[in-house]
């Protein structure tokens, strides 16, 4: 199996990059700077990069952000008649008492989906990750936006907490059952 994952060198695509292939998935790893073994590709442009025309790809996991960069990656799956499209979203839902827009965003990525994937017949799967904490990602400075106050106070607040391997683990179990699962939450 031969699967595209887009922000494989950011925090949750490193990690679902290393799940896949500790348990012998193909990846093509995809970044927008140049780096050693991965296909460079600024997804803000359309233009697909010459290595990816020619190879068959199973399967598309997108851990980037941002309506444009979807939209080009949607498109590419659908051109390239690629199987299932994984979307990797978040159910952050408010810091400091007020509504996340990196969440907000999330939905409505997700939304985005799931309307272009139904109506081009795509199978897709979004998984929805709640605070994902890895050694030395940039969770800490999540954190320090919500008040101190709003997140140690016990019992009125409750922090999850999931790695970005677990987001890995929800994506390969996906891709082994070969159907499409709407809606992940971990």
């Amino acid at each position: 199996m031969r699967v595209l994952v887009t922000g494989a060198s950011g925090d949750v695509g490193s990690k679902v990059r290393e799940v896949l292939k500790n348990s012998n998935v193909e990846v093509i790893p995809i970044s927008s700077k140049k780096r050693k073994g991965f296909v460079q590709w600024y997804l803000t442009k359309p233009t697909v990069p010459q290595q990816l025309i020619t190879d068959t790809i199973d399967a598309v996991v997108s851990c980037v952000d941002g309506e444009r960069q979807l939209k080009h990656i949607l498109t590419f799956t659908k051109q390239y008649r690629i199987k299932h499209f994984i979307y990797i979203g978040s159910i952050v839902t408010e810091l400091r008492g007020k509504e996340d827009s990196y969440a907000k965003n999330k939905a409505i990525y997700g939304n985005i989906t799931r309307t272009f994937c139904a109506k081009h017949n795509i199978q897709y799967s979004i998984v929805c990750p709640v605070m994902v904490h890895d050694k030395d990602n940039n969770w800490d400075k999540k954190i320090k936006r919500a008040s101190p106050v709003c997140c140690f106070i016990w019992p009125f607040f409750h922090l999850y907490l999931t790695s970005g391997k677990s987001v890995g683990k929800a994506v390969l179990e996906i891709l082994k059952k070969n159907h499409a699962s709407k809606l992940v939450v971990l």
